[in-house]
């Protein structure tokens, strides 16, 4: 009993995807907005910083975005941020440059949205910690509403059990070197894949979905901002 070291967790680097053109948010970067005097982009690398689980945070940017995010992470002392690197031309291309440049001691990459700035460390630790039992995992919410499947002449086929459905969230957590080949062969295959899940269903891994939060929300439109703000208000006030 005495003199046993106590086993270190595994070395998680965090991978933010942040080189989108924030198309539908009617202009600007939505990631520069503020929410609460911070910017939205702030706010995740904040959230982050607070996740004992993370140890290294890379961002992935647009060219012209790089100095701008360096710069921000260091005004609010994120100490994890240890590179602004450029992002490619879709999110999977991001992921994926973000992840060549991760940390040697790396044995997994959490890929959290720059645009989810509500997560919370509860949601960041059930998504890694069964993603080291599992080798892949994401965080997921239950569907509240009824989803039909419909032809391709827009009638209503069926209707999906609503228990067996995820709306998927971010963090998406996986083994390094499983996430990064699976990223690399979407890439090569010219595969559409619009999360690090699908990537990894390609190679015939079945991620586990963890519990998610509600308020774990991605802000796209001006709406969302303001939903984000009234959270942000809700919790300083608890």
């Amino acid at each position: 009993m005495f003199g046993k070291k106590k086993k270190e967790p595994p070395f998680v680097t965090a991978i933010i995807p942040a080189a989108g053109a924030s198309s539908r948010m009617g202009g600007g970067n939505k990631l520069l907005m503020e929410l609460d005097g911070v910017p939205v982009l702030g706010r995740t690398l904040l959230a982050l910083e607070a996740c004992d689980i993370i140890r290294e945070i890379i961002v992935a940017a647009s060219e012209d975005n790089i100095v701008t995010y360096a710069d921000l992470g260091a005004a609010l002392g994120i100490t994890k941020l240890t590179k602004v690197v450029k992002g490619g031309a879709t999110r999977q291309e991001s992921v994926w440059k973000a992840a060549l440049e991760a940390s040697p001691q790396a044995t997994y990459l959490a890929v959290h949205d720059g645009a989810r700035p509500l997560v919370t460390p509860e949601v960041v630790q059930k998504a890694c910690e069964a993603a080291f039992l599992h080798s892949a995992a994401a965080a997921g919410v239950s569907v509240h509403d009824t989803i039909k499947r419909l032809d391709p002449d827009g009638h209503i086929r069926c209707t999906e059990d609503r228990e067996c459905l995820r709306a998927m969230q971010t963090p998406q957590v996986a083994d390094k070197a499983l996430l990064t080949a699976a990223l690399q062969s979407a890439l090569e295959a010219g595969a559409p894949v619009t999360d690090e899940c699908t990537a990894l269903e390609r190679l015939g891994v079945r991620p586990v979905v963890t519990e998610g939060s509600f308020e774990n929300i991605k802000i796209t439109t001006p709406a969302d901002l303001l939903f984000a703000q009234a959270v942000l208000e809700g919790r300083l006030q608890s």
